[in-house]
């Protein structure tokens, strides 16, 4: 579990700007992976409000989250149904790891979740850096209007992570 720091959080929404909008449906912010819901928490209120949802496959922390979120469900990403463009916003912040096939989980996370959302959402995307060249090709076809940002030192020492809006 490593859990994106709030000063990245705090970062991550400055460059962010929610543009009013006559047509716009309820803002809905979704993170997969939402530990205790204290980043996708931090970044909702920075951008002033939203319907926030989030999963948590571990028990304890899905609790903690119950707390911090509107809507929270305790299990698997992977398990859960979501809807086709359902959220405004994906902070994606997957496990560092591989899952039992061998195939990396940053990018089984980011191809399986990427359908919630909405044509024009944002995706916040947060990995090791060096984990972006796999799923290159895929964020080349699927979003637009990229920004890549590598995290400020302290926090880049531990896992050499970067965020990447889309």
């Amino acid at each position: 579990y490593y859990p994106t720091p709030p000063s990245v959080a705090e970062r991550v929404a400055a460059l962010v700007r929610v543009v009013p909008s006559a047509h716009r449906r309820a803002v809905r912010l979704f993170d997969p992976c939402c530990g205790p819901g204290d980043a996708l928490r931090q970044f909702a209120d920075s951008l002033g409000g939203g319907e926030t949802y989030g999963i948590e496959i571990e028990q304890n922390r899905a609790v903690e989250a119950r707390a911090a979120l509107d809507h929270v469900i305790a299990g698997s990403a992977f398990a859960v149904r979501l809807g086709h463009e359902a959220f405004s916003c994906l902070w994606l912040n997957p496990p560092y790891d591989q899952d039992d096939g061998g195939k990396r989980l940053e990018h089984s996370f980011l191809t399986t979740i990427s359908r919630a959302l909405a044509p024009g959402g944002l995706l916040v995307y947060i990995v090791p850096q060096a984990r972006l060249a796999q799923s290159a090709r895929y964020i080349w076809t699927h979003y637009e209007r990229m920004r890549c940002y590598r995290f400020h030192e302290p926090e880049y020492a531990a896992f050499r992570q970067c965020v990447l809006l889309a």
